[in-house]
C-alpha cells in the first residue's frame, strides 16, 4: 500500500468514526423524545411561545425568570410545526446537535491531533446531562451551545489558530456573548469566567490592545443587554417589592447549580463515581464530597505542571481547567455551595469540563490505564443512557388526566397538592376540551375531607389518612374520598 493509499485509508476512517459518534448522539437525543408528559417549566414555555414572535422577543410575554431567546425561537417553530410533545423539544434537540462540531474543532484548536477531538466528540455524544436538555423545551441546550461556541472562538484567539482577522472573530464572539445573555441570566457568570481567561492569556500574551478592544466591545454588549431587556425585565424584577424575593431567589438558586456541569458532566447517576461515598460514611458534609471532587481535579493539573514541559499542554490545562477550578473554589469557600446537593440544571461547564478529561486521557503516557479510563466512562455514561431512556423519568401528567377525564364527573371536586401540579393538569384538560377545574390545595384538613380526588406528587409524601390510593403513575398518584363519593351517590 502506498503512502498517499495509507493516508487515504486512515482519512476514510476517521471520517467513519465521527459519523457513527454523531449518528449515536443522534439516536440517544431523539429515542422517545415526544413519549412523556410535559412537565412545570415546559408548559410554561409553551405558553409563552404561544404568543407572537414580536410580543415574545420584545418582552410584552415575558418569564421574569428568563431571557426571551429560547421562547421567541420556540415561538418561530411552533408556528410552522406546531407545539406537541414531540416538536416542542425538537429545537432543543437540534442545538444539543449543533454542539457537536464545535466541540470537535475546540479541540482541534487546542491540540492538533485528531485523537483529542473524537475523545471530546464522543464524551458529549453520550453525555446524559446533554440527552436530557435535549429533550426538554427549554433554554438549556441553546446555552450550552452558545457557551461552547463562545469557547471555541476564544481558543481560536488565544491559540492565535485563524488566519481570519482577530478583530471579527472577537467581535463575532461579542454577538454570541449578546446571544448568551438573552438565552440565560447564568450567561454572566459564563462572561465573568471567559473574562478571567481573557484577562490572564492576553496579558501574558502582551496584546494589550486586543483586551482594550474586547473590553470596549463587552461594555456595549452589555450595556445593550441592560438597557434593552435588562431595564424593562431584569432590574425591575430584582428591585420590584412583589417580585424581588422571586428574583433573588431565583438567581440564588443558579449560583446553588454552578458545580453542576463540572461534578455531573458525563453521568447522572452521579453516586456512581462521587456521592457513594456520602452515603457510606455517617453525617458526612456535602462540601466534604466537594472538597474530593476538587481534589480529583486539583491534581491532573498539578501533574501536567510538574511533568510536561511543553507551555502548550500547560496553556490548555489552565485555559480548560481554570474556570472549573474556580468554580469548585466558589462551591466550597462561599454561601453558594451549601446546597449544591442535588442541583444539576446548570450544565453550562459541560464543554469545559469534557474537554478537560478528554485532553488528561489523551495526555496519559501508559496506553492500559488510559484506554481503562476511557472504558470507565464510556461504559458509565452509555449505562447512565440505558437507564434513563428505557424508564420513565418525566412525571406522568398526561396519562394521569386521561385516568381522571374517564373516571370523575364534571361536578367532582379535584385538588393537587402544589399549584404546579394543578397547572399542568389543567394545560392537558384544556387540551382535551374538558370543563375539569382542578384546584390548588391549601393543605387545610377540612378543605381536602370534601375533595372527591386527590393528585399527589410523590416525592412530597403526603399520605391523606381519610383516603384511598386509586392509581400511581411515574411522580404521582391520585387518592379518591370514599366517603364522598358514598355521600354523592346516596343524594
Amino acid at each position: 500500500m502506498t503512502n498517499n493509499s495509507f493516508k487515504n485509508a486512515q482519512r476514510i476512517g476517521f471520517y467513519s468514526l465521527l459519523l457513527i459518534i454523531i449518528l449515536v448522539g443522534i439516536i440517544l437525543r431523539f429515542y422517545r423524545i415526544g413519549k412523556e408528559s410535559f412537565w412545570f417549566d415546559e408548559i410554561y414555555a409553551i405558553k409563552i411561545a404561544s404568543f407572537n414572535f414580536w410580543n415574545v422577543i420584545s418582552g410584552k410575554t415575558a418569564d421574569p425568570g428568563n431571557p426571551p431567546l429560547f421562547f421567541a425561537i420556540l415561538s418561530l417553530w411552533g408556528k410552522h410545526f406546531g407545539l406537541t410533545e414531540l416538536t416542542s423539544r425538537i429545537p432543543a434537540a437540534i442545538f444539543s446537535l449543533l454542539t457537536f462540531p464545535f466541540i470537535f474543532l475546540a479541540a482541534r484548536v487546542l491540540y492538533k491531533k485528531k485523537t483529542f477531538g473524537i475523545l471530546a466528540t464522543t464524551f458529549f455524544s453520550i453525555s446524559l446531562f446533554s440527552i436530557l436538555y435535549a429533550q426538554e423545551a427549554r433554554s438549556y441546550s441553546l446555552f450550552v451551545f452558545l457557551t461552547t461556541l463562545s469557547l471555541w472562538l476564544q481558543s481560536l484567539i488565544i491559540f492565535k489558530s485563524s488566519k481570519t482577522n482577530e478583530i471579527l472573530l472577537i467581535s463575532i464572539y461579542l454577538i454570541i456573548v449578546l446571544l448568551g445573555l438573552y438565552t440565560h441570566y447564568l450567561y454572566f457568570y459564563v462572561l465573568f469566567l471567559q473574562g478571567i481567561i481573557w484577562g490572564v492569556f492576553l496579558f501574558l500574551q502582551k496584546r494589550i490592545h486586543l483586551f482594550l478592544w474586547l473590553s470596549v466591545g463587552l461594555f456595549l454588549i452589555l450595556y445593550v443587554f441592560l438597557f434593552s431587556w435588562g431595564r424593562s425585565h431584569l432590574l425591575p424584577a430584582i428591585f420590584s417589592e412583589n417580585r424581588g424575593y422571586d428574583i433573588n431567589k431565583r438567581v440564588g438558586y443558579d449560583f446553588q447549580g454552578l458545580l453542576s456541569g463540572a461534578r455531573f458532566s458525563l453521568t447522572a447517576y452521579h453516586q456512581l463515581l462521587f456521592n457513594n461515598m456520602v452515603s457510606f460514611i455517617p453525617n458526612l458534609d456535602q462540601r466534604i464530597s466537594n472538597l474530593f471532587f476538587m481534589i480529583i481535579f486539583v491534581l491532573p493539573v498539578l501533574w501536567v505542571f510538574i511533568f510536561f514541559e511543553q507551555k502548550q499542554e500547560r496553556k490548555i490545562i489552565l485555559f480548560l481547567g481554570l474556570p472549573i477550578l474556580l468554580t469548585l473554589f466558589l462551591a466550597l469557600f462561599t454561601p453558594f455551595g451549601i446546597l449544591f446537593n442535588n442541583t444539576y440544571y446548570y450544565i453550562f461547564l459541560l464543554p469545559y469540563t469534557i474537554l478537560f478529561l478528554s485532553f488528561l486521557i489523551f495526555l496519559g503516557r501508559f496506553q492500559g490505564l488510559k484506554l481503562t479510563i476511557f472504558l470507565i466512562f464510556l461504559i458509565s455514561s452509555l449505562f447512565s443512557d440505558y437507564k434513563y431512556l428505557i424508564n420513565p423519568h418525566k412525571t406522568e401528567f398526561k396519562k394521569a388526566t386521561e385516568y381522571l377525564s374517564n373516571e370523575a364527573n364534571k361536578d367532582r371536586k379535584i385538588y393537587t397538592i402544589g399549584c404546579d401540579v394543578g397547572y399542568v393538569i389543567n394545560y392537558y384538560f384544556k387540551l382535551d376540551k374538558s370543563d375539569f377545574d382542578v384546584k390548588c390545595s391549601p393543605l387545610a384538613y377540612e378543605e381536602l375531607k370534601k375533595t372527591d380526588f386527590l393528585i399527589v406528587r410523590n416525592e412530597d409524601d403526603f399520605q391523606p389518612s381519610f383516603m384511598e390510593l386509586q392509581k400511581e403513575f411515574y411522580g404521582l398518584s391520585i387518592y379518591k374520598n370514599p366517603s364522598k363519593m358514598k355521600l354523592r351517590r346516596i343524594d
